[in-house]
């Protein structure tokens, strides 16, 4: 028993956290070293496939590098194929969430958070916005469904637990649909799905603004085009590992009173239970303010990643703590039960050898629980917050002037509807603008004359 004990840690400690294998990756792609961050990034991606490990996560961080570093039809590739990795890994069984009884949580295949699935939709659909192509509606309607999928699941019902009938509608597959139902001027069927949007988050003023301009049945004034802004803002939560020290000091009680009961020390030796926790690092992200010919409009909460991320955990959390604690009674069994076998094969050997069995057992199961880590896998290169915003503008070129300082040259076609994505994964440095395709102007059709944001 001890030899197993003392190989799961050597497996558990030998393993560095997903958080210190990304590190280099998060520090080129935060300071703008795109090259040096796919560098990173493909090194830990080696020749996996999406299906092999971690390298799913690693695709998924990948994807929206190349997203921020303006090439969408390369983000697309990737994020498709983790969108069917996803699909497969998609889990409505709490069945094979209790698995990890002789190790930790790390060693359970990456079945991606429930948000993630949506999230992978959200880009797919932004990216092929940008890139141009014909799919972004179909892409919108996924993300709908994919909550449809979520939300039906009885996961857990087995156990008395379900943690995702906590969860809250999205709406941003909702809007990501209406724009796309607008820009074809297909007013009722946009008006039906903004405020469909609005029963899943009433508070969301961009559904009410639209609600609003739809009352006339005009999706913009002649001679005008509308420039839909979404704006990917600051970076997205972590996890680090931290302790539930409440279920702790439970489990040493229990701990004590059961090895009164069994006259054993091995369940006293119980180690920290480590969980999983966020940490945020854009908890306030400002809205960001757009002036063009005249007119300036600022970005509208759409979407905030910190916030579901933290409603996902804490929905999990009675699950995770529940995996801990059978993974802990198993460990305690096994040691235990190796104590007594040992006892009773050496009963003649005097009480010293007695004892060094009961210690063996007690640090035995101490050690085991000890090499026990946080699963704090997560999509990390998410932004903390996506926004939006819809700015009627006059048909021609004109420079679109952002607050965070960027400028940008775009091409407004009289009707029709043009797309700005804005990454900006570290506030304090310029974000990077990509226009869809149509809408891009050269450097030699810019405007000469430019008017700073007041």
């Amino acid at each position: 028993m001890s030899c197993l004990a003392l190989l799961g840690l050597l497996l558990s400690s030998g393993c560095a956290t997903y958080n210190q294998r990304l590190a280099g990756f998060r520090v080129a792609y935060l300071q703008g070293s795109y090259d040096e961050a796919e560098a990173e990034i493909d090194a830990l991606i080696g020749d996996g496939d999406v299906s092999d490990g971690d390298t799913l996560l690693y695709e998924l961080e990948k994807s929206i590098m190349l997203l921020t570093a303006n090439q969408p039809e390369r983000a697309i590739e990737i994020l498709r194929r983790c969108r069917d990795e996803l699909d497969d890994r998609f889990s409505g069984s709490v069945l094979g969430y209790f698995g990890a009884a002789f190790s930790d949580d790390t060693f359970i295949e990456y079945e991606g958070a429930d948000y993630e699935h949506v999230l992978v939709r959200v880009m797919l659909c932004l990216a092929e916005l940008v890139a141009g192509g014909t799919d972004a509606y179909a892409y919108a309607l996924q993300i709908g469904e994919v909550q449809d999928r979520v939300l039906a699941s009885e996961r857990g019902k087995e156990v008395g637990y379900q943690p995702r009938s906590h969860y809250r509608r999205l709406a941003v597959g909702a809007y990501l649909q209406a724009v796309l139902r607008e820009a074809s001027l297909d007013f009722s069927e946009a008006q039906t799905i903004y405020s469909r949007m609005l029963s899943y988050q009433p508070e969301l003023e961009l559904g009410r603004q639209a609600i609003e301009r739809l009352q006339g049945s005009s999706f913009v004034r002649p001679g005008h085009g509308v420039l839909h802004v979404f704006y990917l803002a600051g970076q997205g939560p972590t996890l680090y590992e931290s302790y539930a020290w409440s279920t702790t000091l439970a489990l040493r009680i229990a701990g004590l009173a059961a090895g009164l009961i069994a006259d054993t020390w091995a369940p006293l030796g119980q180690a920290q239970i480590p969980v999983p926790a966020l940490q945020w690092h854009d908890l306030h992200v400002p809205s960001l303010r757009i002036h063009a010919a005249g007119v300036s409009q600022s970005t509208l909460p759409l979407l905030d990643v910190n916030r579901i991320a933290e409603q996902q955990l804490e929905a999990d959390m009675p699950m995770i703590m529940a995996r801990a604690l059978v993974r802990r009674a198993v460990k305690t069994a096994v040691t235990t039960a190796g104590e007594w076998a040992a006892k009773s094969s050496t009963k003649d050997d005097g009480h010293a050898i007695r004892l060094l069995i009961e210690l063996g057992a007690l640090f035995t199961n101490l050690l085991w629980t000890s090499a026990e880590r946080a699963d704090t896998r997560l999509w990390s290169s998410l932004p903390a917050e996506i926004q939006a915003a819809r700015l009627e503008l006059p048909a021609g070129v004109h420079m679109l002037e952002l607050s965070d300082g960027t400028r940008i040259p775009v091409r407004i076609g009289a009707g029709q509807s043009s797309t700005l994505v804005l990454a900006q994964p570290d506030l304090s440095r310029p974000g990077e603008a990509q226009l869809d395709r149509y809408s891009r102007v050269s450097e030699r059709q810019a405007p000469l004359t430019e008017r700073m944001i007041p």
